[in-house]
């Protein structure tokens, strides 16, 4: 079904990142990790929602690739027109899961950051670990809002900065890209915990096949977020 919206605000996350939050239709329910179809101005892309089911309004965050979508979507103003179609995917916790881990490589945070703020809103006392990778250390989206919620949940972030000329004596910054070696040895108990993937495919797909060679897969659930590359 879709919806016709008006968009509320626009926020600017990094210099790269922009979030919209639109209203949220009547009878619109989703479960936090999914996404929608948006469209704008006849042009459309499938976003993952960046805000809490609990929120009254939609959020979609996108990197800006230059795209036709993308400058629409940068463009866009307060009380404009977007439309919606979905919810989609099936990339959002179970209940019975306790102890989690999330791998997420760049603009791949948006359902981890809904799922992150859904919890926080439910004042949920599962064990998360975050493992972040990102290029610029200053282009990280999400990073003030993800530090307040690891002093608010049971949370624990690591982030993995490629283009890093110095590495800070800080304990949860690392230099490179992600590896799962690497995230074996900030924690132990991976292998205890259900696995999320996400981020663009090439990420995803070398992760996945770090994580097979351990024969921990089946523990694992990904969603590949596309349109990285400029022009998409």
């Amino acid at each position: 079904m879709e919806y016709s919206c008006s968009v509320i605000e626009t926020i600017a996350r990094t210099l790269s990142v922009k979030s919209i939050r639109t209203e949220k239709p009547e009878g619109f329910k989703f479960k936090a990790g999914q996404f929608a179809k948006i469209k704008i101005n006849g042009d459309s892309k499938y976003l993952s929602i960046s805000s809490s089911p609990l929120r009254n309004y939609l959020e979609f965050t996108k990197r800006d690739t230059q795209s036709n979508f993308s400058r629409k979507f940068f463009n866009i103003k307060a009380d404009e027109k977007v439309v919606i179609e979905g919810p989609f995917g099936n990339f959002f916790l179970q209940d019975n899961e306790n102890k989690i881990a999330f791998i997420v490589g760049g603009i791949g945070i948006t359902p981890v950051f809904s799922i992150l703020e859904d919890a926080f809103l439910k004042l949920e006392t599962r064990d998360f670990s975050l493992f972040y990778g990102n290029k610029f250390l200053d282009d990280i989206p999400f990073q003030k809002e993800l530090s307040f919620f690891q002093s608010q949940l049971n949370l624990k972030i690591f982030y993995f900065i490629e283009d890093l000329a110095n590495t800070p004596d800080d304990k949860q910054i690392f230099c490179g890209i992600l590896d799962f070696n690497k995230i074996r040895i900030c924690l132990t108990d991976i292998n205890e915990r259900k696995i999320y993937v996400c981020g663009p495919p090439s990420m995803v797909d070398t992760i996945i096949s770090q994580i097979k060679i351990i024969g921990t897969i089946e523990n694992v659930k990904t969603e590949k977020i596309f349109g990285y590359t400029k022009g998409a």
